[in-house]
């Protein structure tokens, strides 16, 4: 049973910290992209699986999770089939391995199977504790697909 607040076990990043490990797990899967194709590395590389399912966002309010196992990524089917969400398709599947490289431990010791437990267990987390998880992949999420030397010569 899950219980009535969820706590994470938290591990303090400072933003500098996440975009390196941003940097170096670009380093190590996709070198020299621009832009990263995060797809190929979590099919190809880390051997992940993306499932689309239908409705997470329209009824869950739930645009991906990572399952506990980390070896899937459950995505909302619209976000996944629509060309209109490329981009968000791209940046919500790199979050998702943000939280593969920054909250393993929380995964390995949450307590969900299903997408209704997930949903279940993410709506008793503690608001304050989500957005802390949120925020560190999202870091890391726009770190990694948009590095920051490509960047700055396609702005010169």
């Amino acid at each position: 049973m899950i219980t009535k607040t969820v706590r994470i076990n938290k591990k303090w990043y400072t933003y500098d910290h996440i975009r390196d490990l941003a940097d170096q797990f670009r380093e190590k899967y996709d070198p020299n992209a621009c832009p990263v194709d995060i797809e190929s590395i979590i099919e190809f590389k880390l051997d992940m699986e993306i499932r689309a399912v239908p409705g997470l966002r329209s009824e869950h309010d739930i645009e991906a999770w990572l399952s506990k196992d980390m070896q899937t990524i459950i995505i909302d089917a619209d976000t996944y089939m629509q060309d209109l969400f490329h981009a968000r398709l791209r940046f919500t599947l790199a979050h998702e391995i943000g939280h593969c490289e920054l909250h393993s431990d929380f995964y390995r010791e949450a307590i969900f199977k299903t997408s209704e437990d997930f949903i279940k267990y993410r709506g008793e987390m503690d608001e304050g504790e989500l957005m802390w998880i949120a925020r560190h992949a999202n870091e890391f999420a726009g770190r990694l697909l948009v590095p920051v030397e490509p960047l700055y010569e396609m702005v010169e």
